[in-house]
């Protein structure tokens, strides 16, 4: 998929908002940025949204987490377990 700037677009709006939001994601992805707002350079900003739906619903399923984040259950069994290896969740059997 790729971005086509509008045909009413003459002044190149999108192009300077397309570079804005690279430059973003490029400093989000910095450990100092990481620790700056997430107290630490270790935990990901995946690891983050995930800590933080977990916080604000409880227990949840791997496969509702996958649903959410629109990914496969094996790819969020590998974040999830990252998460419990620094103990920041627990995995159990079932919820509820």
């Amino acid at each position: 998929m790729s971005v086509q700037p509008e045909e009413n677009d003459l002044d190149g709006t999108d192009e300077r908002v397309q570079s804005a939001f690279m430059s973003l994601l490029r400093l989000a992805s910095r450990p100092s940025t990481r620790a700056a707002f997430l107290g630490t350079s270790e935990l990901s900003m995946t690891d983050a949204w995930l800590l933080r739906y977990i916080a604000e619903t409880g227990p949840t399923r791997l496969s509702d987490l996958a649903k959410w984040q629109d990914v496969d259950r094996s790819t969020m069994t590998t974040q999830v377990r990252r998460l419990e290896k620094a103990e920041l969740v627990v995995l159990t059997g079932q919820v509820g």
